[in-house]
């Protein structure tokens, strides 16, 4: 993919880091911003993020977390939230409130984020949905109904997806003021909409490396809906140990897809007003997140809706073809 704008440095160079880890679609296609300050919100909002799941997810057991260390571990995403709190107030959190985030560079990136929330004023709610989604992992792994799991996803993927959604079409109108959604665009519909449509099609993706942590490890998969096909966590482990996904299985792979393209179909239209409104890389960085989960699913399928398999995993050089060819398909020329 394109060289960022970095190496970023200061605070900026601790978010960057953070947030380009594993190269990550969000991180990949945020290297094509031609405004270095998109670049370097992308990469505060996003790390803090990243920082405090991650640090959920390498919890060794969640289910054996004592009483005293779960509470624990729910103190230090209170703390990182209430950080949040003084960053959208242009506030100073004091060494002690640092501290609490139990981060060895959680001072560099409130420093960072608290900047970047001063340009990009997100509605925090969605901050807010994130973190129930954090305190949700720590206490369970597993949906009963896909409503369960929908809201869930408010806060584990519409939040990040509405907020990268900000950072692509919100403008300002004098370099003093700060940068605001376009009238007329539904920011928040939208954003859950693509958000939906991207988080399905990342745990169809996932899902053996999911199943692989055991009980442990959370299966996004509705218990209900398991069972209304005739599936269960043991059966999913037998198609893992033989290496092919049962009938059953493809099946609801099948709805889920399904819903994630219905997703896709009305996040687009609610896109439309911002048709010939965006910039050049911004209208590109934005057909580019898109079309990589688009291809998600599209590999899905010609594996006949089989994600034991694991040739439905994208590679970097699928990724940078990708690039290469949505750049091609709406005329923006950007070397890749």
């Amino acid at each position: 993919m394109k060289q960022p704008h970095g190496p970023l440095t200061g605070p900026w160079g601790a978010a960057e880091r953070i947030a380009a880890k594993d190269l990550n679609n969000l991180y990949l296609t945020s290297c094509f911003f031609a405004d270095p300050e998109r670049y370097r919100a992308f990469c505060a909002l996003y790390a803090v993020m990243r920082v405090v799941d991650d640090r959920i997810d390498d919890i060794p057991s969640r289910q054996e977390l004592g009483a005293a260390d779960r509470e624990r571990e729910h103190s230090i995403v209170r703390a990182w939230h209430e950080a949040l709190e003084h960053a959208r107030n242009a506030s100073r959190p004091t060494a002690e409130e640092i501290v609490r985030c139990a981060n060895p560079e959680a001072s560099e990136l409130i420093h960072a984020v608290t900047r970047s929330m001063q340009h990009f004023p997100v509605p925090f709610r969605l901050w807010a949905n994130f973190f129930a989604a954090m305190h949700q992992d720590l206490n369970s792994a597993r949906f009963a109904t896909y409503e369960d799991f929908l809201r869930y996803a408010e806060g584990a993927s519409v939040a990040p997806t509405t907020i990268y959604l900000y950072l692509i079409v919100a403008d300002r109108k004098t370099p003093a003021d700060p940068y605001h959604v376009p009238p007329g665009f539904d920011l928040i519909a939208c954003g859950r909409q693509l958000g939906i449509f991207a988080y399905l099609g990342h745990i169809l993706r996932d899902l053996t490396q999911d199943l692989a942590t055991g009980t442990e490890g959370l299966v996004y998969l509705a218990e209900a809906e398991m069972a209304a096909h005739g599936i269960s966590e043991e059966t999913l482990r037998i198609d893992m140990e033989r290496g092919h996904a049962s009938e059953p299985l493809k099946a609801l792979v099948q709805t889920v897809v399904q819903r994630s393209w219905d997703a896709c179909d009305q996040g687009r239209e609610l896109l439309r007003p911002l048709d010939g409104q965006l910039p050049q890389d911004r209208a590109f960085i934005l057909e580019l997140i898109i079309t990589i989960y688009r291809k998600l699913n599209e590999k899905l399928i010609d594996c006949d809706y089989d994600p034991i398999v694991g040739d439905h995993h994208l590679t970097l050089e699928e990724k940078q073809r990708i690039a290469r060819e949505t750049a091609q398909r709406v005329g923006y020329d950007v070397s890749i």
